[in-house]
């Protein structure tokens, strides 16, 4: 029996649909750092500045 795709047809799509799974993967992990370290940049910013406030505010012992 064979099938109705040849064997350098079968893997030349195999190699793009690999080839783009592969693109996809790279791009979303770019783009998770990108908008992960900008969230936690911004988080860390404004818990640093609240800590700033209440150690200035805060009497000397």
């Amino acid at each position: 029996m064979s099938s109705p795709t040849s064997d350098k047809a079968f893997y030349t799509i195999f190699g793009y649909i690999t080839l783009g799974i592969i693109v996809l993967a790279i791009i979303i992990a770019i783009l998770s750092k990108v908008f992960a370290s900008s969230i936690s940049n911004d988080a860390y910013d404004e818990v640093k500045a609240t800590a700033t406030e209440q150690r200035l505010a805060s009497p000397r012992k």
